[in-house]
């Protein structure tokens, strides 16, 4: 959203021959440097790009003089619009922060649809990757438990005899907090009365959860079609 705002939005004026700035229409500057007295171009165009990579839609509240000359646009939340079709017309409903309702006729209101099936409103980006979303979020889970466990899968403690109830208790609470945890890694452990301690479960090589990240930033890039080298993945780049 950032490098497409930061390009020029310029309004052209057709000749016979090629084509030159409509500096003398209203909506040249209303495109090229401000759509309302709050937002300047730029942010005006992040506006838009965050709402369609983000919701799928974009709308603008279009403010129009009495001549019916669009003179500002306003950008509205769209996760508080709803769309739909009255009669063969389509009607826009939006909720105002006091939990009103108000109604906007289509031709006040500019509507920046992404892909979708209906017709009426487009998907996002994060609705159509949602497995992929998924995945990333169960590999940040699985990497902030695995490093506050030391990085460590588990641990299995083995007693050559029987242990009560209390002395089981006893020895896991002891242990975790003795040894559990980055903030304790690399401690010695001193074991006692035969006692033997055995990891559980696959070294972080073979369980590929860096690999699983790399995948998670590639797989992101190709949902936003952004380059690997836009977001930091620079591995395997050979050229800029």
């Amino acid at each position: 959203a950032e490098d497409t705002a930061s390009l020029p939005l310029i309004l052209y004026r057709r000749l016979p021959r090629g084509k030159e700035r409509a500096l003398a229409s209203p909506y040249y500057t209303l495109m090229h440097d401000a759509p309302n007295p709050e937002h300047t171009s730029m942010v005006f165009r992040e506006f838009i790009l965050g709402h369609l990579l983000g919701w799928g839609n974009f709308y603008g509240q279009l403010i129009t003089d009495s001549a019916g000359i669009v003179r500002e646009i306003w950008p509205l939340d769209p996760s508080r619009m709803q769309v739909f079709r009255e009669n063969g017309v389509r009607k826009y409903l939006y909720k105002l922060q006091n939990g009103t309702e108000r109604p906007f006729r289509q031709e006040n209101i500019l509507h920046i649809p992404a892909f979708g099936f209906d017709g009426l409103q487009g998907y996002s980006r994060i609705t159509l990757a949602r497995e992929s979303i998924g995945l990333a979020l169960a590999a940040e889970k699985y990497g902030g438990k695995f490093f506050a466990n030391d990085a460590r899968p588990s641990i299995a403690l083995k007693h050559p005899s029987a242990l009560s109830e209390a002395a089981y208790e006893r020895l896991i609470k002891s242990w975790n907090e003795k040894y559990s945890g980055s903030d304790n890694a690399y401690k010695t452990a001193i074991l006692e009365e035969g006692m033997d301690v055995t990891t559980i479960g696959l070294p972080p090589n073979d369980a590929q959860f860096i690999e699983s990240q790399r995948w998670t930033i590639a797989q992101f890039g190709r949902v936003f079609r952004i380059p690997p080298h836009m977001l930091g993945d620079v591995d395997r780049s050979t050229s800029w």
